[in-house]
């Protein structure tokens, strides 16, 4: 059975990576960095639990006059996340989003089946699908920021920069 603090651990993860970046243009990053800045073309976030700690990716794709600047305000936007947590706002915007979006996710089989298989793999309870949403609703800012300083912290960022000068 899978241990009770992974599957404590994944929902805050969850919540809070679709806030910070994983929701696209309407997370801090997409508005900070895309939306309100116009540093980036495109901003997102996402993590892979994997069966041990895996990575989590926060991605822009930017001009490489402006590299420098936007990783230091995305690494400043993580700090501050991680320091204070998701607003109440968003993040009661980020659970209606994601348990609205949640039946998408089983709507087919080949979307059912990925799910199942990540249960198995993952050795999940076998209600997981049924308490998923009521999980998600369950998260609280402070588990968020807890999570992430523990899981996430700020210090074990690793900046990977690709690209290089026009021909």
């Amino acid at each position: 059975m899978a241990s009770a603090a992974k599957t404590r651990t994944i929902f805050p993860l969850l919540v809070g990576n679709h806030i910070l970046g994983g929701s696209g243009l309407t997370s801090i990053m997409g508005e900070e960095v895309r939306n309100k800045r116009g540093l980036s073309y495109g901003i997102s976030s996402s993590f892979s639990p994997l069966w041990v700690q895996g990575p989590w990716i926060l991605s822009a794709q930017t001009k490489n006059s402006q590299a420098n600047s936007t990783r230091q305000l995305m690494v400043a936007l993580y700090r501050d996340f991680v320091d204070e947590g998701p607003s109440l706002k968003q993040l009661e915007a980020a659970k209606k989003h994601l348990v609205g979006g949640f039946p998408l996710k089983l709507s087919s089989n080949k979307k059912i089946l990925r799910r199942i298989a990540l249960m198995g793999f993952y050795d999940l309870p076998t209600d997981w699908l049924d308490t998923w949403s009521s999980k998600v609703m369950q998260v609280t800012a402070s588990q968020i920021r807890r999570t992430f300083r523990r899981r996430m912290p700020v210090k074990n960022l690793v900046t990977v920069m690709v690209g290089g000068k026009k021909k």
